[in-house]
């Protein structure tokens, strides 16, 4: 970090002064990253797999959006996310309420507060909309896993979370009219596991 401030040609006082703004940048960054979500054409790559530290897991949110006007963006979610225990569906959970509804929930606030200030049609054209994000973006992308059972078992719990999305943003109803080979265009996420 030091290196890239010089060539930033930034200074900085000392760590304290970074570790002391934690609280207005996290609030500062899910902002950010909740409108890349809302306004991305969709997520190219994500990881569904959680990593023991202390005793307790936790699952990072390292993914790739696909923009609207093309360009591929590596991005980093939330940060990391600990989760309630070691389950494949907790895994699942993890991804789309820890980062996919917490970002939804930011954008929300994000419109709320642009619109008491400038109004509700300012807020609409300059914000994406916050029902834009869920992990049916993942739809068409590739899910990352090492290939173990229970990342395996998280990818799977993840694959039934985007199909429960894609139900509730399209309608039950309309959703069960498609064909069977429709339905599954409409919610296969790829699995990979990287192997040594």
């Amino acid at each position: 970090m030091p290196e890239q401030l010089e060539e930033e040609g930034m200074e900085l006082p000392d760590n304290q002064f970074c570790r002391n703004l934690r609280g207005e940048m996290a609030p500062l960054h899910n902002q950010v990253m909740s409108n890349t979500l809302a306004d991305a054409k969709g997520v190219a790559t994500t990881c569904v797999d959680a990593t023991p530290w202390e005793q307790k897991e936790y699952l990072g949110g390292p993914m790739q959006v696909d923009e609207k006007g093309g360009a591929r963006r590596d991005w980093c979610g939330v940060g990391i996310v600990q989760i309630g225990d070691q389950a494949a569906k907790a895994e699942a959970l993890a991804v789309k309420e820890g980062i996919f509804d917490q970002l939804r929930n930011t954008q929300v606030l994000l419109h709320k507060a642009y619109a008491a200030k400038y109004g509700e049609a300012a807020a609409a054209a300059a914000l994406p909309n916050a029902s834009a994000i869920g992990v049916r973006q993942c739809v068409g992308g590739i899910t990352l896993s090492d290939g173990a059972s229970a990342a395996l078992a998280g990818q799977r719990a993840f694959g039934e979370l985007v199909v429960e999305d894609v139900k509730a943003a399209m309608g039950e109803e309309e959703y069960n009219k498609l064909a069977p080979e429709e339905q599954k265009r409409r919610t296969k996420v790829w699995c990979v596991t990287l192997l040594e």
